[in-house]
Formats: structure tokens, C-alpha cells, sequence
């Protein structure tokens, strides 16, 4: 699906790969391969060069750490007028679960870790519309299927005032909040570009700490474990104990992990610690 030059929503790569999707491809690899640093605390700095909210995850390669026992690499940067959140997961069942409920992300410029201000993107398939499948076992088996219904909640975000009460937006109706997705060969990445200020979005901004200290959370929905489902081996790539939700093609593989089916080890919900320099 192109991006029309006036519309800020994402552009998830649905095409066949080419140099754009290679770039993310390898992105993803080079930053899923670096070790874990900052132990849940990481500096914020001014980007080096003019940042595009594209997915790529090029500008992070030196700029994330691990969290959630590391089923998800995440970073923050920052200017005078924006914050900037990249985010990578390689892992199987992370990515289905974000492809399927969504990923949301929490602010608290007070330093606490309270879920009052945010926002949820992707919205996920479950979430997207009134009318779609209800759980995992309702959705399309078919890769192609799952994709397009991806590609229609591309430029839908859901934006949180106060917890549990999120408000359904068109991203092009929110003018300086950018976003971007994509879900290529086995791994998610996003990035957002946020206002920090009313001047930028009346709609949606985050303002700056006093402290210079920011809370940034990261969080998933858990995927119900299916009656009578006792969590056994799946092997990477195979349908199995995935929720109804199975690892088919490039677009849903990832690296999987033995033991338990890790569809179930639990929903993420971790927060950072960013020191704005």
C-alpha cells in the first residue's frame, strides 16, 4: 500500500521485498543480534540527522535496549519539538500478538508510572473494527487474508486519556503525530515520531518533564490460552498452540523458543526510564 503525500498513517510493507523491506530486514537482524544494555534505563539525545518515521529501524541500531525478558528492543530520542520511539520484536509470539491485540504505549512525564496518557498502534485485528473476528480463532488462516485486514487498521490509532477508555482516530486527522509498522520476515518494527507540545498537536502531545526524566511503557493484551490447552512444544514456523493465531509465511515467523508455546508466557507490560540529555 503507497503512502499518498499528504497522509501521515503508516505504510506497512505489503509489497513483494524489495530494497525497501531488505532494509528493514537487515535493520531488524543487526538489532535483534546486539546484546542488552541500560537495564530498563536509557539516555535520550538529539538524533544525528533528520528523522523519517518510516519503520526501517536504521537510526536505532546504537539507540535501544532489551526488555521483557527480551521479546522486545524499544528506544527513545528527542528534539525541541518531538520524541521519537522505535520498537523491534523478532520473537514469534510477541509478533502475533502485537499483529493480532495490538502494542500500546504509555507517557508519564512525572516520572511515575501512571497509564494516563498514551496510545495503542497497531490497534491489532481483534481491535480494528466492530465487525472483524473476535479472537484468535475466528481470524483467517490464510497469510494473505491476515495481511490486508493489517493493511485496512494501518491508519487507525486508538489514543488514551485514562486507561481502559481508548478514543478511535484517524491518523491523518491528527496533524504532527506520525507512525509507522511493518511486520517483515518474522519481525515487527515501529517507530513514532510524538509532539511534545500543544504548539505542535492540540490533539495529542506529550509535554516535557521538569526533571528530565521520562516513564515511557510498553504494553500487550494477552491472548486467552484455548479450553483445555496445556501449552505444549510448538516448533518455530508450525501452526500449533499459538492461540488459533499460527506462524505462516515470512510476514509471521520470528525466531521461535522451546518449551511452552510462548504465545502464553504472559502479556508485556514493562516501563523505561529515559534521561532526556
Amino acid at each position: 500500500m503507497g503512502l499518498l503525500p499528504d497522509q501521515l498513517f503508516s505504510r506497512p510493507r505489503w509489497q513483494a521485498p524489495g530494497r525497501a523491506a531488505l532494509v528493514v530486514a537487515a535493520g531488524a537482524l543487526a538489532l535483534s543480534l546486539m546484546g542488552c544494555a541500560g537495564g530498563g534505563t536509557v539516555t535520550s539525545s538529539e538524533p544525528e540527522r533528520d528523522h523519517r518515521t518510516d519503520a526501517d529501524m536504521v537510526e536505532w541500531m546504537d539507540h535501544t535496549i532489551e526488555i521483557a525478558d527480551t521479546r522486545l528492543r524499544v528506544g527513545v530520542r528527542h528534539d525541541d519539538d518531538w520524541y521519537y520511539i522505535g520498537v523491534l520484536s523478532t520473537q514469534r509470539a510477541t509478533v502475533q500478538q502485537i499483529a493480532a491485540r495490538g502494542l500500546t504505549v504509555w507517557f508519564d512525564a512525572s516520572g511515575e508510572k501512571t497509564k494516563g496518557l498514551g496510545l495503542r498502534y497497531p490497534v491489532g485485528m481483534l481491535n480494528a473494527s466492530p465487525g472483524g473476528p473476535a479472537s484468535e480463532e475466528e481470524m483467517p488462516r490464510e497469510t494473505d487474508e491476515r495481511m490486508d485486514m493489517l493493511r485496512e487498521s494501518a491508519p487507525l490509532v486508538d489514543l488514551y486519556f485514562e486507561e481502559g477508555k481508548p478514543i478511535r482516530r484517524q491518523l491523518a486527522s491528527l496533524p504532527g503525530l506520525e507512525a509507522a509498522y511493518s511486520f517483515e520476515f518474522g519481525a515487527f518494527t515501529m517507530e513514532l515520531r510524538i509532539p511534545r507540545s500543544a504548539s505542535r498537536s492540540d490533539d495529542f502531545a506529550v509535554p516535557t518533564p521538569g526533571e528530565s526524566i521520562l516513564r515511557v511503557g510498553f504494553a500487550t493484551e494477552q491472548a486467552p490460552r484455548p479450553p483445555g490447552e496445556d501449552g505444549g512444544n510448538t516448533l518455530p514456523g508450525a501452526r500449533g498452540n499459538t492461540g488459533g493465531f499460527g506462524a505462516v509465511g515470512r510476514d509471521f515467523g520470528g525466531r521461535g523458543a522451546a518449551g511452552p508455546s510462548p504465545i502464553f508466557q504472559g502479556p508485556i507490560d514493562e516501563w523505561i526510564k529515559v534521561l532526556l540529555k
